[in-house]
């Protein structure tokens, strides 16, 4: 049976096996290339880390040997330190005494510059004081003059007022008289007219005896001749317009001269304020 087999297996077409086995020869072969840069790299990095390794070792002894020397070289700072900063203390107390006897002349300079200041202030003060009272002084003359010269003026005005007046006089006198004649005349002729109306008031009014009374009365008076009464009326109206022109320009020298009495009198009353007021300030500038 098992003769069978292999003449089976022998009678069986070889050619897949044969190429399998190619397959896997070239892909074994395949896999050795693709390995090997990789095996190579083992290799290589093995070397390193062995090489690293090694100079870890020597490194580690350097920095042991380093921090020997560092804490030699610490100490040598601490007391360089020690040292600068004693340096540092006596520079410090000594720029300290330095700036307190720095400060000590510059507040001893200050005092001196202040009381230099006061005493030229006090002296401004002084002669600005004798200033001022020279000024009052003059200017309380200067008001007195002025008060002395309003009150002349004023005087003036006064009399020329004065003057004014007893030349007007005259006139306002006359223009007076006529104007109490002509006021009395008006009066006249008004009780005329009253009584002519009265009269024609009670001809219409009343009994007959009454009424006739009356319009007797009334006849009397249109009797009378009014011509006097309105010839002394047109005489009279006629002077006071005469005497107002006569009069006119010395009642309006009477006002001008009124008018600069009263000015002068305000002036004077002004300057006297003023003459008051600049004896008050000389008297406190003094």
């Amino acid at each position: 049976a098992r003769e069978a087999a292999d003449e089976a297996q022998r009678a069986e077409d070889p050619l897949p096996l044969r190429r399998a086995k190619i397959t896997l020869e070239a892909a074994k072969k395949k896999a050795e290339r693709a390995r090997a840069p990789f095996e190579e790299a083992t290799k290589i990095a093995t070397a390193a880390r062995e090489a690293s390794d090694e100079a870890a070792s020597q490194a580690t002894a350097a920095r042991e040997n380093a921090d020997k020397e560092a804490a030699q070289a610490t100490a040598a700072r601490e007391a360089a330190d020690e040292a600068q900063r004693q340096a540092t203390a006596a520079r410090e107390a000594s720029d300290a005494a330095a700036e307190e006897a720095r400060q000590a002349r510059e507040a001893a300079d200050a005092a001196a510059e202040e009381a230099r200041q006061k005493e030229e202030a006090a002296v401004a003060s002084a002669n600005e004081a004798k200033r001022q009272e020279a000024q009052a002084v003059a200017a309380a003359e200067e008001a007195l003059a002025k008060e002395e010269a309003a009150v002349t003026a004023l005087e003036e005005a006064k009399a020329k007022e004065e003057a004014a007046k007893v030349a007007e006089a005259p006139f306002k006198a006359a223009q007076d008289e006529l104007e109490a004649a002509l006021a009395d005349l008006k009066k006249q002729e008004d009780e005329y007219n009253g009584k002519i109306e009265d009269c024609k008031k009670r001809s219409e009014e009343g009994g007959v005896v009454t009424r006739n009374k009356a319009k007797n009365e009334l006849a009397q008076l249109l009797a009378e001749d009014p011509l006097p009464l309105r010839r002394a009326k047109i005489t009279l109206e006629a002077a006071k317009k005469k005497a107002e022109r006569a009069r006119a320009p010395f009642e309006e020298a009477t006002k001008i001269a009124t008018a600069a009495r009263e000015a002068s009198d305000e002036a004077a009353s002004q300057a006297t304020a003023a003459r008051e007021n600049a004896d008050k300030e000389a008297a406190q500038a003094t």
